[in-house]
């Protein structure tokens, strides 16, 4: 059964009975204290299950000479939980975390193999010197965020 958040707020003002002429707790209000929930409460319950209950894949073609690339806006704490590259056959490959103060080590490779983070980027290493091959980028997706229902019929 499909929920909306309009449902979301007719319960909450049902439940705790506040009256038509009251200006304090507007609908919007009452959204922003759910998602407030939603985000500092209840994902990090789910997230604590260990499962993969908000995993999303990202795929983005890599660049010649390029080696940086964004962490997804939408990742749950900035956080990657897997990073792949499939290659031009189709092979899929993982890549390893290396140290920032390491990754001079493996630039002489021919092939991205590994990646480290600086700031909201993914460094990879050593930087692609061919296209065809595709950063898949596995992440927790952070939720939607909850808006009345009648404020997206107006848009």
């Amino acid at each position: 059964m499909t929920k909306l958040s309009d449902d979301l707020l007719e319960s909450v003002k049902t439940t705790i009975t506040i009256p038509q002429s009251q200006q304090l707790l507007t609908n919007t209000r009452i959204l922003a204290f759910a998602n407030e929930e939603i985000d500092s409460k209840v994902v990090p319950m789910i997230m604590s299950l260990n499962q993969n209950y908000f995993a999303y894949q990202e795929d983005e073609a890599m660049t010649s000479g390029v080696d940086s690339y964004n962490i997804p806006y939408r990742a749950v704490g900035r956080t990657l939980r897997d990073l792949k590259i499939t290659d031009s056959s189709g092979a899929i490959r993982d890549m390893s975390l290396i140290a920032l103060e390491d990754a001079h080590i493996f630039r002489t490779a021919a092939t991205p193999h590994g990646f480290y983070f600086m700031g909201d980027q993914i460094k990879i290493v050593p930087t692609p010197n061919s296209s065809g091959i595709t950063l898949n980028k596995i992440y927790p997706l952070k939720p939607s965020t909850l808006v009345e229902t009648l404020s997206l019929i107006h848009i």
